[in-house]
């Protein structure tokens, strides 16, 4: 946990972090307002805060290499996280009587299927466009 403290605390001291992950969050909860079940504008504007998000936190990297690894890191996580998803949600069936574990199984589910569905995937669009951008740039 200290070394994700330690990251968060000097990504939000430069300069661009902070406009990044507010326009994020503004984009978050427009779309999370407008509703992501068969909407298409509210999904769209989720992935767009995601993306965003994604990219306040790496927006510093100069490297494709760490692009790369992000996208090795966002191509696994995300049927590890779906099939999280589903374990958990097969779990809840049948644990139905049991309230403290099924709550439990529930947010375990909840934050694996966002993961899955949201942050993932634009984990990899930013890491596909910043990789693609500095390999083109070291190429130059």
């Amino acid at each position: 946990m200290e070394p994700i403290l330690t990251f968060l605390k000097l990504q939000f001291t430069r300069s661009k972090t902070l406009p990044l992950f507010a326009v994020s969050l503004i984009l978050l909860m427009i779309g999370l307002l407008m509703g992501v079940s068969d909407n298409l504008a509210g999904t769209i504007l989720v992935y767009l805060g995601m993306i965003v998000l994604v990219s306040s936190l790496v927006h510093q990297w100069q490297d494709a290499g760490r692009y790369g690894n992000l996208l090795a890191i966002s191509a696994i996580a995300v049927p590890v996280l779906l099939l999280i998803y589903n374990i958990m949600e097969t779990l809840i069936t049948n644990l139905g009587p049991i309230p403290v574990l099924s709550q439990l199984f529930g947010g375990v589910s909840i934050v694996a299927f966002v993961g899955g569905l949201f942050l993932a995937p634009a984990a990899g669009i930013v890491a596909i466009m910043g990789g693609l951008f500095y390999l083109v740039r070291s190429k130059m």
